[in-house]
Order: structure tokens, then sequence, then C-alpha cells
């Protein structure tokens, strides 16, 4: 037989029952008593009723005794007791009554004296008169009348407090205990008792609750000390092995460099997410805060397309990238690793929903001010009633190991960017996912067109042959030679270095980073040869933040070689007089006009890195105005001290602000402001 738990509740109501069972007999006791309380008051009142019945017996013994017959006294008072059923008289002949009081004997019993007086001297003795209440009815009507008055109260009281009797227990002590149990079980039932506790048991809930919280958080670090710990030993695993290839690849001066840099961008997506899972995890306070940059989506795609080919090369997929004019030179606002991350599992996802032959196109493109990229497959496609669940997450179609976390993480991280991520599918035919980025100006490092001056010559450095190839192609319109540029190419640096002294002043270099047959690399060679100002880098390498941040240091911009074919390249008709820098482009385009009309030649530019190759090229004489504030926190009166440095005189700032503010500015000739000073 098994016993019932113990409970502290099921303790408490026990231990309530009890008493409220030991008050129960205690007030019936005490009823009881009172009631009897009640009778031995009545007692004392007897012989008022009794004494007029026993006159008759005394007065017939008196006269018993007188005539000498008292034997008869006794045949009368058995005859007396016979036909009374209330009392018993007794005569005790002789004897004088010690006390003539009502004595009452426990429980039911009474009796009293009653006192027959002398004759002559001679004592008669007295009668002894004894009851019980049971037998006299005056009496038993009594009790029981005042007994269940008595009684009628106390159950009727008993009735009323028997429920609070539960009621506050259960509200003071058992339900705010049922609560506490809740609470350390992780109930969730725990809220929903309405309870208002008394205020010490409030601030017992209170430290329940706070100790329940630090032990889940204790747990929960410890949770993620040791997950940390695992996930810096992959990491160090994993670098000796990525170490190993980076030399290998770096070495690998055979190989085309689009194999090298699909190598080189594998490898380098490898230790990027092998770097922010250990940043993660080692600081997971910091595991939410991502820093957004512009970034150039057209390259993202690009190496995503190369490196999918190289990953599913034994697959009949067929892998398609289109990337419409406008959008080629585009930037939004993102982190380029955690997009390329989105990017290659949504592929990932659609290969595999693909039947044994496929095709996955990717399409970059400008929707209005937004940058469009459409992942579009011929797989199995997903039901309209299960798109909604997908993209909440957690459900998967077409993939025997999918749990459904791709399209769903991909749309809360575009969404975080204030994009958009919309999902068109029909079953059996496939699916077209669309991400929508806003579109943001363009990054401070990143060169967007290629403005050259009559009769300049360019220098190209670099030692792929198809970079000579697109950069001959380019080179070869009849426009550009018709302004005859003259075009030089250099595949080893060391021959550039002995041909660089008679080279022309106003030679533009556009120079590899990698230079495999060179000490160093193409950074170096600019610095080498002191030619930052009139130098671009050409690179695969533009997403590499610190070679960003060094060639902002040295005012080189950077040139991604993906978009060497895409680039605008134009040559100015005639030498210009006036240089106008603002970030605005209906301004300048203001002063455009303006300058036509007063016949001026004018070049505008919205960025400093577009307009410092021009005018390093330009005479000293030329006027260059410049607005204080531009993109990227430049400062107008920093390029124009820039150009100071470098004999460059005629310099005016076109600002909207006081000009007491740049009283200091002694290289600046004049402050004026917005509007153009032309004389139409």
């Amino acid at each position: 037989m098994t016993s019932k738990p113990f409970t502290l509740a099921s303790q408490i109501k026990k231990e309530i029952g009890n008493r409220i069972f030991l008050c129960s007999i205690a007030l019936f006791l005490i009823v009881f008593g009172l009631a009897f309380y009640d009778i031995s008051t009545e007692i004392d009142q007897l012989p008022l009723r009794i004494n007029p019945e026993i006159k008759p017996l005394e007065t017939f013994s008196t006269n018993q005794i007188l005539i000498d017959n008292a034997r008869t006294i006794q045949l009368k008072l058995n005859d007396f007791n016979a036909n009374n059923n209330a009392f018993n008289v007794k005569w005790i002949p002789h004897i004088t009554a010690k006390s003539n009081q009502v004595h009452w004997h426990f429980p039911l019993l009474w009796s009293y004296n009653y006192p027959l007086g002398k004759i002559a001297g001679f004592q008669l003795g007295y009668f002894k008169i004894s009851g019980s209440i049971v037998n006299d009815p005056v009496l038993m009507n009594e009790f029981l009348i005042r007994f269940g008055l008595l009684l009628f109260f106390s159950i009727a009281l008993f009735t009323l407090l028997l429920p609070l009797a539960k009621k506050i227990p259960d509200k003071l002590f058992i339900a705010p205990i049922n609560r506490f149990l809740d609470l350390i079980a992780d109930n969730p039932a725990a809220n929903e008792h309405d309870l208002s506790p008394p205020i010490e048991l409030r601030e017992l809930e209170t430290k329940i609750l706070t100790l329940i919280s630090n032990t889940k958080e204790y747990e929960r670090s410890q949770a993620l000390i040791q997950l940390g710990n695992s996930v810096a030993q992959v990491v160090h695993d994993i670098r000796s092995p990525l170490s190993a290839l980076n030399a290998l690849i770096k070495r690998a001066d055979n190989l085309p460099e689009q194999q090298r840099v699909t190598m080189r961008n594998v490898s380098q997506r490898i230790n990027d997410i092998a770097n922010n899972l250990l940043a993660q995890y080692r600081n997971p306070n910091r595991a939410d805060e991502h820093i957004l940059k512009p970034e150039l989506v057209s390259i993202l795609l690009d190496r995503m397309i190369s490196e999918k080919r190289a990953q599913y090369h034994e697959k009949p997929i067929e892998f398609q990238l289109t990337i419409t004019d406008a959008a080629h030179s585009a930037f939004a606002m993102i982190e380029a690793q955690r997009l390329k991350s989105a990017l290659s599992n949504l592929i990932d996802n659609a290969i595999e929903a693909l039947p044994e032959q496929g095709n996955i196109h990717l399409r970059l493109e400008i929707a209005e001010s937004d940058l469009a990229i459409t992942i579009s497959d011929n797989g199995c496609g997903i039901p309209l009633e299960l798109q909604a669940d997908i993209l909440a997450g957690g459900v998967s179609i077409g993939k025997k190991e999918g749990n459904g976390i791709g399209l769903s993480s991909s749309r809360r991280l575009i969404e975080s960017w204030n994009g958009r991520f919309e999902l068109e599918s029909i079953p059996d035919h496939g699916t077209h996912i669309r991400i929508l980025l806003p579109e943001t100006d363009a990054a401070n490092w990143f060169l967007s067109k290629l403005l050259l001056l009559p009769s300049q010559t360019i220098v190209i450095l670099d030692d792929d042959p198809l970079i000579h190839d697109i950069w001959k192609k380019r080179f070869s319109d009849e426009t550009l030679a018709s302004e005859n540029i003259h075009f030089l190419q250099f595949t080893d640096a060391n021959t550039l270095s002995a041909t660089f002294p008679t080279l022309p002043e106003n030679t533009l270099f556009l120079v590899d980073y990698e230079l495999p047959q060179y000490a160093g690399n193409g950074l170096n060679l600019i610095h080498t040869l002191d030619i930052a100002s009139r130098s671009i880098l050409v690179t695969n390498h533009d997403d590499v933040l610190d070679l960003r941040d060094r060639c902002l240091k040295s005012g080189i911009p950077i040139l991604p070689k993906v978009f060497a074919t895409h680039i605008p390249i134009s040559v100015l008709s005639q030498q210009p007089e006036i240089i106008f820098i603002d970030d605005n482009p209906t301004i300048t385009e203001s002063w455009r006009f303006m300058a036509e009309l007063a016949g001026k030649k004018i070049l505008t530019f919205n960025d400093i890195h577009s307009a410092r190759k021009v005018i390093l090229s330009l005479p000293k004489k030329t006027l260059i105005y410049v607005d204080a504030d531009l993109t990227n926190h430049e400062r107008g009166e920093d390029f124009a001290k820039e150009l100071f440095e470098l004999g460059y005189h005629e310099l005016y700032l076109a600002t909207g602000h006081e000009m007491e503010k740049f009283a200091h500015c002694y290289w600046l000739k004049e402050v004026i402001g917005k509007d153009p000073p032309f004389n139409v």
C-alpha cells in the first residue's frame, strides 16, 4: 500500500483541521457546562417549588409524633414517594439538619434538608429531600432549552468561522507556498496565481526569483564557456591547415589569377567564419554588435558564383550571373561576411532542391532606390501554404536533412539592414528569392570612374594576361584613341622601375597588388616610386579591410579587377579652368549649368578621390572650389590644405558655414557661399 506523499500544504491543512476539531469539542463542552451552570442556579430555587408539597407531610408527621404513632410517618412517606417521580422524601428523626442549602451532586443529582422543628423541647428531626434533574420535568425542560439555544448559536458561529478558517490559511500560506513551489520547479502555472501575499512573502518570492534567475544565468554562462572552449579549439585546429593553404596559394604563380583569387576567397571566408565564431563566444555580450559598411554588391555576387562553380563542379548544375550596367558600381550598407554566408546558404538550399540537372541564376539590378538580388532555381518549389511557416523557421522542403532555418535567418538578417526579403515559388517549377537592399553612396576607397586628360600616358602593371587584355580592349576604344592616350603595359615591377624615370609627369599608374616577381606588393612599389597621387590600385584584394585603410591614408583609390570591365572611362575634351567638388549632385549640376552660361570650362566631382587624380594632372593655377562637409566624414578644408602643400594656391571653400569658422585656414584664398561665383 503506497502512502500519500507528504506536502507542506497538506500538512498545514491537516494541522488546521485537527485544531478546528479540538476547538469544536471544547466549544461543545463549554456549551454543555454553561447549560449545567444555568440549571445549577435553578436548583437553588427548588425549595420554593417543592416546600409547598412537603408542608402537608410536615403537618402529618407532627400530629403522628404527638399521638405517639411515628410508625405511620414512614408509611406515609413510602406512599408519597411511590406517587412522586420528581423527588424522594426521607425522614431523619431526632437529629437537627446541619444545613438547609440545596446541594448538587454532579452530574445530575441534588438534595436538601427540610427541618421539622421542636415540640416541648423534643427534636422532631428533618426530611431529606433528593432527586435527579432527569426525573424533574421542569429542570429537564430548562436544561434542554438552554442547551439547545447555546448549541444552536455555537453551531451557527462554527458554520460562519469554518470557511474563514480554511480561506485564510489558503490565502496566506497554502496558495503562496504552492506558488513558490511552482517557481522553484520553473512551472508556468506560477504566473497564473492571482495573489496579493503579505509583504514578507513577497520579499521571499523576490529572493526566490532572483536565486532562480542567477542559477539559470550561471548555467548559461557555464554552457557558453564550455562551448567557447570547444569553438576556440576548433578555430585553432582550422587555422593551421588554413595557414598552409594560404602559403601554397601565394606560391602558386603558375595558376591563373582567377583560380588563385577563388582559392584565396574561399580560404578567407573560412577564416572569417572561424574568427566570428571565436569573437562571439569569447565575448557573448557583443554577439549582436555588428558594424555595417558600404560594400560593392556586384563583386560579392561575382565571387560567390565563382566559389559555387568550384564547389559543385562535379554536378550538372549551370550557374548564371546577370548584373545590369547600373548595378555594377552600386553599394549597399551591409556586413559583407554575413551577406556572403546568407547567399551561400540560400544557394546551397536551392541546389539541394534541384533535380538531377538544374539551373541557378543570380541577378543584380537597380529597383528604384534599392539594389535587388534575385536567386532563381528550377527546383521542386515550395507549396503556398507552407511558405509563411518556412519564412518563420523550422520547416524544410525538398531537403533530406534540412531544418528550415536558411530562409528565416536570411530574412531576419536582410530586414535588420532595413531591406526586404521576398519569396515566390511554384511547386515543380522553381523558386525566386528577391532581396532588396537600400542603395547607398560608394565607399571612399572605391574608384567609380576613370577620368583622363588628353595625351595622358597610362601605365598598366599586372602579371595577369587577362587583365592586360581587358585594359587593351578598353583603351582601344575609338573615342579614347582619338584623344592620343598613350597606353603602356608591364608584367614585371622591376622593368617598370627601370623605365619610370623616362615617363611623363602626368602619367597615371594602374598597379596590381599581387606582384609575384617583386619582393613586396603593389602598394609598396607605389610608395617606393612616390607616385601615390598618380596611382590606382587594381586588385582582387579590395575586400581586405586593412588594405582599404592603408590606401585611404595614402590617398590611393582601389579599383576591383572585376570592375575593370565596367568602369566608365572618359577623357576631358579640354583643360578645365575651374574644379568644383560637392557631395550633392544637384549643386554640382547647377554650377555646371551656370558655368556653361558664363562660358567657363568647369569640371565637377561628388567625392574627393575621383577629383584628386584629375587635379594633380592640372596646372597649379587652376581654380578649385570645394565644399566643407563631404561624404564619409571628409573635410573640404583638409583636402584644400593637401593641395596647398602640393603647390595649388587658388583654393576656395564653398560652404554655408560662417567665415569665422575657417579663419585659421591660411591656405584658403577665400570662403564663399554655395552660389556659383560666375558673372552670367
